[in-house]
């Protein structure tokens, strides 16, 4: 979303109004914070202190712990407005059940992704299957904005399952580990700047 857009332009682009993107962070708040409690060592972080609306100050890994607190967010007690939002009724309820749908098949397409060894069977049949929910994608998301799903990103996507084939599973040649220092990095030089040094 550009940073340069009016509140009332920014929220033509929102699936959500704007005071509902501040619910949504404030529950998303809660909700992640209580997550971090569980003792599952491999659940990504869920807790954002300056919620999941903003893209801001977020590493493509973090995605993940993004849409599990967004499901979460979605399927509690205080979805209403939301079901509002998307329709309202059954048309809302529909509606929001096809991005809870989509957003669940994205977590396990990572979580399938992120494995050591893809065994050749599996690529297979994932071969077969993810070319549907790129499908369910672009018809869920509906992106209006600029050319829609017609973009490289997207496209790539299409050649995934062949390029396991040929490279192996994508934890061997993913890049995460090498962005995901960035933060630290940044606060490091900032911390260490003359100006925020205790003389």
């Amino acid at each position: 979303m550009d940073a340069h857009l009016s509140t009332a332009q920014k929220s033509t682009y929102n699936v959500f109004s704007n005071e509902q993107l501040n619910t949504i962070d404030d529950m998303a708040r809660f909700y992640g914070k209580e997550l971090t409690r569980q003792s599952h060592r491999n659940l990504p972080r869920t807790y954002f202190p300056n919620g999941i609306t903003q893209e801001k100050k977020k590493t493509g890994s973090e995605m993940q712990g993004v849409l599990i607190v967004l499901i979460i967010t979605l399927v509690a007690s205080e979805k209403g407005p939301f079901i509002d939002r998307f329709g309202g009724a059954s048309i809302g309820q529909n509606r929001m059940n096809h991005w809870l749908f989509l957003m669940e098949r994205l977590i396990m397409v990572e979580e399938y992704l992120k494995q050591s060894v893809i065994d050749k069977e599996s690529v297979m049949v994932f071969r077969d299957w993810f070319p549907h929910l790129l499908f369910r994608y672009k018809e869920i998301i509906d992106r209006q904005k600029g050319n829609g799903c017609k973009i490289l990103k997207f496209h790539l996507c299409t050649h995934m399952a062949n390029d396991i084939v040929k490279w192996g599973p994508p934890s061997a040649y993913n890049s995460a580990s090498g962005e995901s220092s960035h933060k630290m990095l940044k606060k490091r030089a900032k911390k260490d700047s003359a100006c925020h040094r205790n003389v």
